[in-house]
């Protein structure tokens, strides 16, 4: 095969592939098709909602009946670890508090603060959660 065909070739291919780009490219121009409707990522869904809603509390205790606790909504915002001394910042029902480890406020008590998250002790039924 000589020189001239060789090149002849290589043109041949390269205009195909280009062809092959453009239509590619040409297919679905940007904007087309039919419209669709997205949700909104900083909204939560209905289902999302129903998951995250705590149930209803009971009426208040009457005689026979079972105390029941109020349930507070506890959001870890930040937590300092020095050599010899650790806090946590931790919001609960709202409200910020500024706590060292074995300190209490609202039934929250701290028990470890890590890197890795806060160990808290919750209610009269000492629940322990790790808030992260």
């Amino acid at each position: 095969m000589s020189a001239h065909h060789v090149r002849a070739a290589a043109f041949g291919l390269g205009l195909a592939t280009a062809v092959a780009l453009v239509s590619v490219g040409a297919a679905q121009p940007p904007g087309s098709g039919p419209p669709r409707d997205l949700p909104d990522p900083t909204k939560a869904s209905d289902k999302l909602k129903r998951v995250l809603t705590p149930p209803k509390l009971a009426a208040p205790a009457q005689s026979g009946q079972a105390v029941v606790e109020k349930k507070v909504e506890l959001k870890l915002r930040g937590r300092v670890i020095a050599k010899d001394r650790a806090l946590a910042v931790i919001e609960i029902g709202g409200q910020s508090f500024v706590l060292p480890i074995g300190g209490e406020s609202n039934g929250v008590k701290v028990l470890e603060i890590t890197i890795v998250g806060v160990t808290v002790e919750v209610g009269a039924a000492k629940d322990v959660i790790v808030l992260h």
